[in-house]
């Protein structure tokens, strides 16, 4: 057996493998290309800390708005000999590099900036980051202090960010008292998956929580792998089925699955290392550099690439860490295997879905769109952190801007104590001169919700004048006393010039209430509507948003009549969203509305215009604008080719004979 480890380990030195600086590295092929597409040969090892030496635990993540790639990990204090050896793997930051050649080189850039800190010497450990509706998410590991054992708390906490460096804190992910090690998947049917290191009373096995939304997570308790002890899982979904790594401490095992669910373990683990003692010994001792510890697998087409870190090599530096990435070999088992004796060529732009510049500027994600002209530019503002913006000089084709609000208002802070900066469907207006944005923020499938009031001179980011202020709250609903919803905000002026908002989901549909000519409150005395409704079950608690699923109003004007726009049945799930848009017309702005066969929406009816196809699994929350002597719709369809993103859509509206809105999708 020694000599089989010393013929591996020579392969390692002839191969390149006992590797020198980057900057020094020879470069023989450093390019391949394969089907038209030039691959770099990856540095070896891929990263090592300028700092610390002590980059672990790595995830990396393509960042839209530099256009590179980052890596962020746990930059574990190697070098600081005069601490004990756990104490440097507490008071960690996360590090981050980036890579402008597809994942081949990566440059230092500095540590990530986290609102948490609760504690006075913190420690961030394997972050999990992912961009999702153009906002960073990342799951963190976090540890009260610095301490020289294991015995302590541990939790995950759920940050955003809008820029990949900048992170604000949602809130800590109740999962348990001693957690680490998030692995996050967006499951086909549109809902989350976690899979996370339980370390609660020395079991150290996997276990998975489920989220429909990805802030409130339900426990679902052990991982199906048969009770392994380990920690760092990854999901990947890759030649149709479903592959978690994990790290046992002696190389990464794979386990492959159908459903996510119920998982098969190979025999074979993934950079197992050449040890240098018996396999006996625990933790064993291995070669440098040569086992794998606490994976992330990146999935570009047909290639996936495995980021790991381990030992620097000692020919390099007498002591630290270093990542390292190999690719994926697929066999036709079903087993994946990788080979790190090969040299690793990488292009983390291979694939469409990440090539820089690939925004899709005619058919970008949103969700929930409204729109507005300022001169020749066209605004686009829908859900997201800080409520996300696009602006257009065509109105095709579209280009991200800057949230809105780079901070939150302290009354919402006062209503949600764990407010992070989600804000929901938006409304736009110019009126009085100033531009008019309503907005909504809720607990998820609660009425514990409010509609906000902000207001700006100018949409032009540029201009000096460019200022929004906040009027602060509209309407508010509360569990138990309302049983309507405050939010999906849409404010009409009415043939007479008076301020109307329409909202509402679910519970008792839609109302109608009059405002204030200034647009700063509810008009006194109080005039509200119920403008559209759809059968609730009667003994549902009134806490529950119930079955009658409508939401999304908005009302415009064309001809004689008021045309109400709601969207029916269900949003946010993604292949398996069944969101339509119906309508209903009425000659007052109070109503009542009546669809095309004179059923009122108050009663159950809307005719349908827009709903899923071919190419959407549904259709909805849309608004209705003229512009340029046209009409038009847009809404958001959650995608069938981008596995159930959601997408914008923009349509033209013709009339038929009777006046009643025609969209051909």
């Amino acid at each position: 057996m020694k000599t089989r480890y010393l013929i591996v380990f020579t392969l390692f030195v002839l191969l390149g493998f006992v590797p020198c600086n980057s900057k020094e590295q020879s470069r023989v092929d450093s390019t391949v290309v394969r089907n038209g597409v030039p691959y770099k040969l990856a540095d070896f090892p891929l990263y090592m800390d300028p700092i610390y030496d002590g980059p672990s635990d790595p995830t990396v993540c393509y960042n839209r708005e530099k256009r590179k790639w980052y890596m962020y990990y746990t930059s574990r204090r190697v070098n600081m000999n005069s601490i004990k050896p756990i104490e440097r793997i507490h008071g960690t930051a996360i590090g981050i590099a980036e890579s402008s050649d597809g994942g081949a080189t990566w440059k230092y850039i500095g540590n990530c900036k986290i609102d948490y800190k609760p504690d006075a010497n913190p420690t961030y450990w394997a972050p999990e980051i992912f961009e999702y509706n153009h906002v960073y998410h990342m799951f963190l590991s976090y540890v009260p202090g610095i301490f020289n054992d294991w015995n302590h708390p541990r939790h995950i906490v759920h940050l955003t960010s809008q820029d990949g460096i900048n992170w604000k804190t949602y809130g800590v992910v109740d999962l348990g008292s001693k957690i680490i090690d998030a692995c996050v998947y967006h499951l086909p049917n549109g809902t989350w998956r976690m899979w996370y290191k339980n370390e609660s009373e020395n079991s150290d096995i996997i276990w998975y929580a489920d989220s429909s939304d990805l802030y409130k997570w339900i426990v679902k308790g052990p991982a199906k792998l048969g009770g392994i002890k380990g920690e760092g899982p990854n999901v990947i979904f890759w030649h149709n089925k479903y592959y978690m790594i994990v790290d046992e401490w002696k190389g990464l095992s794979v386990y492959s699955s159908d459903d996510a669910t119920n998982w098969k373990k190979q025999s074979e683990y993934l950079v197992a290392g050449i040890p240098l003692k018996s396999n006996s010994d625990f933790p064993p001792r291995y070669v440098d550099g040569s086992r794998g510890n606490h994976a992330d697998v990146e999935v570009v087409g047909d290639h996936a690439y495995m980021f790991y870190f381990s030992q620097t090599p000692s020919n390099v530096k007498e002591r630290g860490l270093a990542v390292y990435v190999q690719e994926l070999i697929y066999h036709k088992d079903g087993s994946i295997s990788c080979e790190p004796t090969q040299r690793c060529y990488i292009n983390l732009n291979a694939s469409r879905r990440f090539r820089p510049m690939k925004f899709d500027s005619l058919n970008p994600m949103v969700h929930d769109p409204v729109a507005i002209k300022q001169g020749d530019t066209y605004h686009i503002f829908f859900t997201g952190q800080g409520i996300s913006s696009l602006s257009s000089k065509d109105f095709k084709n579209w280009k991200v801007e800057r949230p809105l609000f780079s901070e939150d208002p302290v009354w919402i802070k006062s209503i949600f104590k764990d407010f992070r900066g989600g804000y929901w469907a938006p409304d736009i207006l110019f009126y009085q001169n100033r531009y008019h944005l309503f907005y909504a923020c809720s607990a998820f499938a609660k009425n514990t919700s409010i509609i906000g009031h902000a207001s700006s001179p100018t949409l032009d980011p540029s201009s000096p004048d460019y200022h929004w202020t906040d009027h602060g709250m509209i309407l508010q609903s509360i569990p138990y006393r309302d049983l309507w919803n405050a939010i999906d905000p849409n404010v009409i002026i009415d043939k007479e010039g008076n301020p109307w908002m329409d909202f509402g989901s679910f519970w008792g549909g839609i109302k109608l209430v009059k405002l204030t000519k200034d647009l700063m409150q509810v008009a006194q005395p109080e005039e509200w509507h119920s403008i559209c409704r759809r059968p609730r079950t009667f003994t549902l608690d009134d806490n529950d948003p119930g079955d009658g699923a409508v939401e999304a109003p908005f009302i415009s004007i064309h001809g004689d009549y008021y045309y109400l726009y709601v969207s029916f049945d269900y949003c946010c799930r993604g292949l398996k969203s069944d969101y339509k848009v119906a309508v209903g017309r009425s000659k007052s702005i109070a109503g009542p509305y009546l669809d095309k066969d004179g059923k009122s929406l108050s009663n159950g009816g809307g005719s349908i215009i827009l709903k899923g196809n071919k190419d959407y699994a549904g259709i909805g929350h849309c608004a209705v604008y003229t512009f340029d002597g046209k009409d038009y719709i847009l809404a958001h369809g959650y995608s069938i080719k981008d596995g159930g993103m959601s997408k914008l859509i923009v349509r033209e509206i013709k009339w038929d004979k009777d006046g009643w809105p025609v969209i051909t999708m």
